[in-house]
């Protein structure tokens, strides 16, 4: 087969570039039918994406002008950032500027041409509010009303997504990435909108590593809007940094697992003791102290609705006789924690009743979250005799604003949640459910020992977002490469696929796949879309020749020479060389246009450039090999890429092999 050298990318400044979507909505189908179908389809009842639009005669955008106003509510940031939000798109979109303005009272007429967001007041007189149904804090609602949009929502965490939806009905919006996006109308007209909605997953925290301003706009939180993370805490692992040994160990060394690591204080290195040894004294100062933490976190922040008092990154547990007893008492070490959490609990609900007592207001919802995880995971319930789950104990049922965090670190992430290979996860999932009526979770869609290569959850993962809104999970962080700028191996299509199906669990897979591949690859969608159904394919393959070795953990030894022959890795390649050409027709009629898909190109063919250089060298002469290492690391460095796996520099890789 011919080969044609990839030239290393030129270091280039690369504005988003936006326009109308190209491809004909015709996808190509999947060269040997496995593996990338959504075949299961388990669609789930009961979620709310009411939406009725249709076509009107309201004049929007004229001539690159428009008489509209954005009115959005005094003093609240996260509003702001939303109307700058929709302003900037409709003018990247029309050309049109559309001013927006903080609400004063007394300024709004029914006669007005306005839009506006979630200003209670207008709502009000306008008779605009959510149904009498139970709604998430993510339900927004669009009405329109004579020549005036109307957008309610119930919580700052719907303003995204009212946003994202009064964009894509009225210009056609959508984010594929930081640097395309697509919008498909004109906006010359205002659609009539009825429409109620809510995110599937209240809380969505971003995947892989993303720019504030991207995570925004793909509608994801980053963590600190999900979780506390201010000042000596941060969103995980955060037990012991509410109750640093080093500061506490000495006066209360009760407080900390037996045996503890003294000298020095080894934060990551130990656990917290849920029963204080059995001191009760010293139990109840360790609940008091530890509420006193969070009253500063609950007066410093009004509106982060979620601390995690959770357990340190490692796979210890105290091992006291007190902490022993409470394993055994309640069948398993995460009972001590739930006991604890539920104390605590009592004293953080009991604090913001008196603060609405006293101020008149609604009481503020405040959960506190801990992890279920290694150790910790095994949740304290049993089958009864009708084969369902239930609480060990009464007292290992979690309050109601007290959340499981289940981190199922083992589970098969290349099988969905409902496959047999995960019955192990399905009964942990059913056992924590009979003691909480929400959950927390934290999976993973990367191979931690190996970044260059795939993991291929592609087309499966939907079907786990499914299982997890059936199981009541609000809260979803599925761990990628949290530590790479730039990721190899379609990374970039698994942040578009979360993006839309973590909002809509019942969306096909194949609709998806059409929609990013045409917009984010443009004439080059049909090799992309080939390479990633042939890696699809070949990774089901070798699951299936090598069970033992290639399976759907996240520390499988996946970067070995057997599974990944020069032939294959080169057609790869070859398929990256053929999607360059097809995008020439930009080079001298859009040339911003050609760079980024250049880009999103090059970023692709990392993987087998890196999988040859790792495993194939020997096939290559010496120059050879110097010279496709040379292009590959200066591509890595124009597109940011850092890490071979979560710990190691690329960098010092590409040394070692040169």
């Amino acid at each position: 087969m011919k080969k044609k050298n990839i030239l290393s990318l030129l270091a280039l400044l690369i504005p988003v570039v936006t326009g109308c979507s190209s491809g004909t909505g015709d996808h190509y189908p999947d060269p040997k039918g496995v593996a990338t179908q959504d075949l299961e389809a388990h669609h789930i009842e009961g979620t709310l994406h009411d939406v009725n639009v249709s076509e009107s005669s309201i004049k929007f955008i004229e001539n690159g002008e428009t008489d509209y106003t954005l009115i959005y509510p005094k003093n609240n940031g996260k509003a702001q950032k939303t109307a700058l939000f929709i302003a900037d798109h409709i003018q990247r979109a029309t050309k049109a500027y559309l001013q927006i303005k903080e609400y004063d009272e007394g300024t709004y007429d029914s006669s007005m041409k306005i839009i506006c967001l979630d200003v209670e007041e207008i709502l009000d007189s306008e008779n605009i509010s959510f149904p009498d149904r139970e709604l998430g804090e993510s339900a927004y609602q669009i009405e329109t009303k004579g020549n005036a949009v109307f957008i309610n929502c119930k919580s700052n965490y719907g303003f995204i997504y009212a946003a994202q939806s009064f964009l894509k009905h009225t210009i056609g919006y959508q984010r594929y990435s930081k640097d395309i996006v697509v919008y498909e109308k004109d906006g010359a007209t205002l659609p009539n909108m009825h429409i109620l909605e809510e995110s599937d997953f209240t809380y969505r925290i971003a995947s892989n590593f993303m720019d504030i301003d991207t995570t925004f706009e793909m509608g994801f939180l980053i963590p600190s809007e999900a979780i506390y993370m201010k000042g000596f805490v941060n969103n995980y692992h955060s037990s012991c940094l509410y109750l640093p040994a080093d500061v506490y160990y000495e006066s209360h060394p009760l407080w900390y697992m037996s045996p503890v690591n003294t000298s020095p204080y080894q934060q990551n290195a130990n656990q917290i003791c849920y029963t204080a040894h059995g001191d009760e004294e010293e139990y109840q100062a360790l609940v008091n102290e530890l509420f006193e933490r969070i009253k500063i976190c609950l007066d410093t922040d009004k509106e982060v609705s979620t601390f995690s008092f959770t357990i340190m990154d490692n796979n210890n547990m105290c091992m006291c006789p007190s902490c022993v007893e409470a394993s055994a008492k309640y069948g398993a070490e995460s009972g001590s924690i739930v006991v604890f959490m539920n104390k605590v609990d009592d004293l953080v609900q009991n604090y913001l009743q008196e603060i609405a007592d006293a101020t008149n207001t609604p009481k503020r919802v405040v959960n506190l979250s801990f992890f279920a995880y290694n150790r910790a995971e095994a949740p304290c319930a049993h089958k009864d005799s009708t084969g369902k789950f239930v609480p060990n104990s009464e007292d290992v049922v979690c309050h109601p604003n007290v959340i499981p965090f289940l981190a199922p670190i083992n589970a098969d992430y290349v099988d969905s949640f409902y496959h047999e290979e995960n019955r192990t996860l399905q009964e942990t999932f059913e056992g924590w459910q009979a003691l909480s009526k929400n959950m927390h979770l934290w999976i993973y869609e990367t191979n931690f020992t190996a970044y260059m290569y795939p993991f291929n959850s592609y087309s499966t993962v939907i079907e786990t977002y499914r299982y997890c809104v059936d199981k009541g999970v609000d809260l979803i962080y599925n761990e990628g490469q949290h530590n790479q700028p730039a990721i190899t191996a379609f990374g970039r299509f698994k942040d578009y696929l979360d993006s839309v199906s973590q909002f809509n669990v019942n969306l096909d897979y194949m609709t998806i796949v059409d929609d990013f591949f045409k917009n984010y690859f443009r004439e080059a969608d049909e090799p992309m879309r080939k390479m990633i159904f042939e890696i699809q394919e070949h990774m089901a393959y070798l699951r299936q020749k090598y069970p033992s070795d290639v399976g759907g953990g996240i520390y499988q030894i996946i970067a070995q020479s057997r599974f990944w022959p020069k032939k294959i890795l080169d057609d790869w390649v070859e398929l990256c060389n053929e999607a360059l050409t097809r995008i020439d027709v930009y080079k001298n009629s859009d040339s911003a246009l050609y760079n980024i898909l250049r880009k999103n190109i090059i970023l692709e063919s990392l993987f087998p450039r890196y999988a040859l250089c790792e495993f194939h060298s020997g096939k290559m002469t010496t120059d050879e090999f110097k010279s496709t290492l040379d292009a590959l690391e200066a591509d890595c460095r124009t597109l940011n890429v850092k890490n071979y796996n979560e710990g190691n520099s690329i960098y010092d890789r590409f040394a070692g092999w040169r």
